[in-house]
């Protein structure tokens, strides 16, 4: 495509996007009968979906000029770069009620991702309720409701807020001693390959963005190095000829062990099945042990040992000390680097919010709420997407929401009993679910055994409609 229709395929698709937007409900049905939803990214949507279906009266406000939040490519503060792809398979990630169409890939780039969930969005008529270009500036207790201050200068007061706005945009970056003189980029800033095209290129990290970005960097770099203080599980495409989550997910019996329980086993036999490839990883200097935290966060697709085995990729320890254009590690070794890429993740950040009134101390790194969705002590105030399932995470985000209207129903429902029932689980303010002990001061304490996650909170929603 070259650049004229490039631009053209951009005014077709606003165009677009301004037929279909319909202004919010008015102000005359008073914004104190309805719930906000700050974010229109896929936790946005679900939560949305959800209210919607429930009768619920809502708004939902949204920064960008598009729904899909991270998705949308197009975006400033996008994390996307230019080759991400779905980790989940386009047959386990999707909505439930709303599969991909037949003729996506099985792993779907974000641009197709992004078409998706604007389908989605047209499909529930959300963008009805949707109002775009507006940033929630600030957002306070006001009594029994919340009051929500907008970029526009506007203030409203809302029955209650669903805080749906992701947790990948405040970049985590790490310490070292001592001063880098070349250029240092987190995974955030980076798009193409050509940013690292004949460079000296330290990664750092041990995730998914850390795997896609070695294997680019081994294309074009001059040379890759690759900088972990742990292994890492890679998991292949496809088991058995079907996505590992629907082999581990979908199996009975497997379905059943926690998937904490999988991954251990699963990363005890990787390197004897990559060792049988011809993949030494202890030849290599990758470390075996994978876990992080006390958890083990696998990554999706094996194509990085390709570049391992070819030497494109050199593995490093962890960091010791930074020196001009020079790099120590903890093994004794030093490089010279050009680039430096911290793939290291992102601090949870509701910069709108302060952290008394979400329940977060500021010794942990995030607010510490019940299903990590449920104020403890506010019954209007939720956080739909801080969460990080092994696996896809559209379901999890569904799950949430479902239960958010459930209760939000029940309220006003004749069930007090089970809402009884509901507010003493959600008084402790305990996750629950997390059966995993981690630090505290780490983000893992948000990853969680997702099968059995959602199953808990299908039991709730049962519980407090039925």
């Amino acid at each position: 495509m070259n650049f004229e229709s490039s631009l053209t395929s951009i005014a077709e698709l606003k165009q677009t996007t301004a037929n279909l937007r319909v202004a919010p409900t008015p102000a005359s049905k008073g914004y104190e009968e309805k719930y906000c939803v700050i974010g229109a990214g896929a936790a946005g949507l679900a939560a949305s979906k959800y209210l919607k279906v429930a009768g619920i009266p809502f708004d939902t406000i949204e920064l960008g000029s598009e729904v899909g939040g991270l998705w949308d490519y197009s975006r400033s503060d996008s994390p996307m770069y230019k080759n991400t792809h779905l980790i989940g398979h386009k047959l386990t990630q999707p909505y439930t009620d709303f599969p991909m169409p037949q003729s996506y890939p099985e792993y779907p780039g974000h641009r197709l991702v992004f078409n998706y969930l604007r389908d989605y969005a047209k499909h529930f008529k959300l963008y009805d309720n949707i109002q775009f270009d507006t940033a929630v500036e600030r957002l306070e207790k006001a009594g029994d409701y919340w009051q929500v201050t907008l970029s526009t200068g506007e203030t409203r007061r809302y029955r209650g807020v669903l805080i749906a706005s992701g947790y990948h945009n405040k970049p985590n970056l790490p310490s070292f001693p001592g001063k880098f003189d070349g250029e240092i980029l987190h995974a955030k800033d980076y798009d193409n390959p050509e940013q690292l095209r004949n460079k000296r290129v330290l990664i750092v990290g041990g995730g998914q963005s850390a795997m896609d970005i070695v294997v680019e960097s081994a294309i074009s770099a001059e040379q890759t190095f690759h900088s972990t203080r742990r292994g890492f599980l890679c998991m292949p495409k496809f088991l058995f000829g079907l996505p590992p989550e629907m082999v581990l997910n979908n199996t009975p019996i497997m379905n059943r062990i926690p998937a904490q329980e999988h991954m251990k086993v699963m990363s005890k036999l990787m390197p004897i099945m990559l060792l049988l490839q011809g993949v030494n990883l202890k030849k290599l200097g990758i470390p075996l042990n994978c876990e992080s935290h006390g958890v083990i966060v696998p990554n999706s697709d094996q194509q990085i040992y390709r570049y391992y085995t070819h030497g494109d990729v050199i593995h490093k320890s962890n960091i010791k000390a930074l020196n001009g254009d020079r790099v120590l590690f903890e093994d004794g070794t030093e490089e010279m680097i050009d680039v430096i890429v911290y793939a290291t993740g992102y601090r949870v950040e509701f910069p709108f919010i302060a952290q008394g009134n979400l329940n977060w101390s500021e010794k942990v790194a995030h607010p510490n709420l019940f299903l990590n969705v449920f104020h403890p002590e506010e019954n209007n105030l939720f956080v739909i997407g801080m969460i990080h399932p092994t696996g896809s995470h559209w379901k999890v985000f569904e799950s949430q929401s479902e239960l958010v209207a459930s209760y939000i129903q029940a309220q006003a429902g004749s069930k007090p009993r089970a809402l009884r029932k509901f507010e003493t689980l959600k008084a402790k303010a305990d996750p629950r679910i997390n059966q995993i002990t981690t630090s505290s001061k780490s983000t893992h304490t948000l990853v969680i055994d997702k099968l059995s996650y959602m199953r808990q909170a299908k039991k709730l929603a049962q519980r407090l409609s039925v």
